[in-house]
């Protein structure tokens, strides 16, 4: 199994998101995991960068 993007403490690791195999998140924060398309990664990168974490 790769790394996951997320670590203890959800310390971020932007390689995550551009690896060779499937990603899966959950955009809604309930548990429901589905692939990351690229509308999901443009949504997921705006709202990192509205936090100050442009990637």
């Amino acid at each position: 199994m790769a790394a996951l993007a997320l670590r203890a403490g959800a310390a971020f690791d932007p390689a995550g998101f551009r690896c060779p195999g499937p990603v899966w998140w959950d955009r809604a924060g309930d548990g429901s995991y589905a692939p990351l398309d690229a509308e999901g990664l443009a949504a997921l990168l705006e709202r990192y960068e509205e936090h100050g974490r442009a990637v």
